[in-house]
């Protein structure tokens, strides 16, 4: 599935606006919304889900995810990811789409899509938000 920039900005404001409305300030405010799944308004097939991802160290780290399923289709689209590691005081943003973001390291791309990610130093939600703002407004341009 091909990933485009304009829905892309629409999937990065989605989750800020996630982040904002359900007051999560902290990494440990993610702790009541562990597997939840909540269904964008106007987007049966779009969700924000929220659990925790294991290393190989025993560390964990919460995985808020932008998700797509796939009508009769057993996969699923994860566009945007952002994963926060309290215990190492980092986080992550992953970005799949149809083009490159400044300042964003590519790790994979295929026909459809570059998968490629930026860290942020820092384990504090507020510093996302500021990334995902950016993001929203890199985009903007395109609706």
């Amino acid at each position: 599935m091909k990933i485009t920039g304009k829905s892309f900005g629409k999937y990065a404001s989605e989750l800020k606006k996630f982040l904002d409305e359900e007051g999560i300030v902290t990494a440990g405010c993610l702790e009541k919304h562990l597997w939840r799944r909540v269904r964008i308004k106007d987007e049966d097939s779009h969700f924000i889900t929220v659990n925790y991802v294991p290393h190989e160290d025993g560390e964990k780290s919460f995985a808020v995810n932008y998700i797509i399923t796939r009508p009769n289709e057993i996969y699923l689209v994860i566009p945007l990811e952002v994963r926060i590691n309290p215990e190492s005081n980092y986080s992550t943003i992953v970005a799949r789409l149809d083009s490159r973001i400044d300042g964003y390291n590519i790790f994979y791309m295929n026909s459809s899509n570059i998968l490629q990610d930026k860290v942020i130093k820092g384990s504090d939600v507020e510093g996302i938000k500021e990334e995902l703002s950016s993001l929203c407004e890199s985009f903007a341009y395109l609706n």
